[in-house]
C-alpha cells in the first residue's frame, strides 16, 4: 500500500473513533437529562415540607372553670408547649392542665413547631369545682341570689357542659343532672308540686311550681316571664310560694318527677312533663323498658342514665343513676325526706341499699339511642 492510501485509511479510522466518541457522549447527555427531569419533581415537596407549619387539633376551643377548678387540654400531637396569657386568672402546666385562680377571662396559647392556637378560658365563682361526692353540707338556694346576667352565664355554661359530651345523647342527660347537683353552689329545695303542665289523670295544669319544664336554670326573677300557667306563683327556685299539698309557704324547687323530667328535657329530649311511676296512666317508667332492678344488678346491666323507680301503682318515686364507682351507685333525685338532707341531690348506695329504695330499672337505650361521651363517674 502506498503512502497516499495509508493516509486515507488512517483518516477513516480517526473519523470512526470520533464518531463513536460523539455517540457515547450524546447517549450520556440524554441519560443525564432524563435523570435530572425525573429527580427534580421529587425534590420540590421535600423542600416545601421542611418549611411547612405543623397543624394540630385540640379537644376544646374554650372552657369554663370554677375558682380552683381544672380542665385538661388534649391533642393527638406530642411536644406541645402551653402558656397562660394571664396567670392571675388561670394557670396551665406542661401537661396541659388548666387551673382557675380567680374570676375573669384569659387565653391559653398552645404551640408546636411554629404553629400557635388559643383556647378561651372563663373563670367564675358562680360554680364550684365538682366534689368527689355530693356535698351534703351544701346550703339550700334562697330567693334573690342571682341577677339576669348571672343566670344567663350559668345557662351558657350549662349548655356548654352538655354539648361537650354530645347533645341529645345519654351522656348529655347525665351531664345535665351532674351540673345542677354538683356545680351549682346551692341545693335546689324540694317542693311538693301544685300541678303539672300536662293534664294527666285529671291533674291540674300548673307550670313552675315544683315543675319547671323549660330550657335553662330558674334562678333570676326575669325567668318567671316564661311561666304561662301558674297557680300560686310564679317564683324562681328558692323563692317562697304556696304549696297546696304542704298547706303552707315553701321555697320553690323540684318534686321527684319534676326534677327528672326537667333534666331529661334539658339534656335534649322531650318526655313531656309527666309524673313518677308506676301508674295507670303515662309516667316516667314508660319512657324505657321496665325491668327488675335486682336482675339488672345481678347481671351487671344497670347503666348510667337509666331511670329507677320505687314499687307502687298510682304513685311512687323516680330517680336517675348518674354514677357507678367501686361497687357504689350514685342516684340523682329530689327527696322530700329526711330533713334537712333533702332537695335535689346525689345519693350514694351500695348494692343492697339501692334495692331497699328502688324496685325497677327503666332501661333507656332505645330512648336515648346514642351514648355520647358517657362516663361512669364524673
Amino acid at each position: 500500500m502506498n503512502k497516499g492510501a495509508r493516509k486515507i485509511v488512517l483518516y477513516i479510522i480517526l473519523a470512526l473513533i470520533v464518531l463513536d466518541f460523539m455517540i457515547v457522549l450524546n447517549s450520556f447527555l440524554i441519560y443525564s437529562l432524563k435523570q435530572e427531569k425525573k429527580e427534580t419533581p421529587m425534590m420540590i415537596p421535600i423542600e416545601d415540607d421542611i418549611n411547612k407549619d405543623i397543624d394540630f387539633e385540640l379537644n376544646i376551643s374554650k372552657t369554663y372553670l370554677a375558682v380552683g377548678g381544672t380542665d385538661v387540654l388534649e391533642s393527638k400531637e406530642n411536644d406541645l408547649s402551653f402558656k397562660s396569657l394571664d396567670e392571675t386568672i388561670a394557670t396551665v402546666n406542661e401537661e396541659g392542665i388548666i387551673t382557675g385562680i380567680k374570676a375573669g377571662s384569659t387565653k391559653i396559647e398552645i404551640t408546636k413547631e411554629g404553629t400557635t392556637k388559643e383556647v378561651d378560658v372563663l373563670v367564675t365563682d358562680l360554680i364550684v369545682p365538682r366534689p368527689v361526692e355530693f356535698d351534703t353540707k351544701k346550703p339550700y338556694l334562697t330567693c334573690g341570689l342571682y341577677s339576669k346576667e348571672a343566670n344567663d352565664l350559668l345557662d351558657e355554661i350549662y349548655q356548654y357542659r352538655m354539648e361537650r359530651v354530645g347533645m341529645n345523647t345519654r351522656a348529655s342527660v347525665v351531664e345535665a343532672l351532674r351540673f345542677v347537683t354538683l356545680e351549682l353552689p346551692y341545693r335546689v329545695p324540694y317542693f311538693s308540686e301544685n300541678g303539672r303542665m300536662g293534664s294527666y289523670g285529671g291533674v291540674k295544669v300548673v307550670d313552675g311550681e315544683g315543675r319547671f319544664y323549660h330550657k335553662g336554670l330558674y334562678l333570676s326573677q326575669d325567668r318567671t316571664s316564661v311561666i304561662t300557667k301558674p297557680m300560686n306563683g310564679p317564683a324562681p327556685w328558692g323563692c317562697p310560694i304556696y304549696s297546696v299539698p304542704s298547706g303552707g309557704m315553701r321555697a320553690n324547687g323540684f318534686d321527684c318527677s319534676g326534677f327528672i323530667s326537667y333534666i331529661v328535657y334539658n339534656g335534649g329530649f322531650d318526655p313531656e312533663d309527666i309524673g313518677a311511676g308506676v301508674s295507670s296512666y303515662q309516667d316516667m317508667t314508660d319512657l324505657g323498658e321496665k325491668k327488675l332492678l335486682s336482675d339488672a344488678i345481678a347481671s351487671d346491666t344497670l347503666k348510667v342514665g337509666d331511670l329507677l323507680s320505687g314499687q307502687g301503682v298510682g304513685g311512687g318515686h323516680i330517680a336517675m343513676l348518674v354514677g357507678i364507682k367501686d361497687g357504689y351507685y350514685y342516684i340523682g333525685e329530689s327527696l322530700w325526706h329526711p330533713k334537712p338532707n333533702n332537695g335535689a341531690l346525689i345519693s350514694k348506695y351500695n348494692s343492697q341499699e339501692i334495692l331497699n329504695h328502688y324496685y325497677w330499672q327503666v332501661d333507656m337505650d332505645n330512648y336515648y339511642k346514642e351514648d355520647g361521651d358517657l362516663t361512669n363517674y364524673w
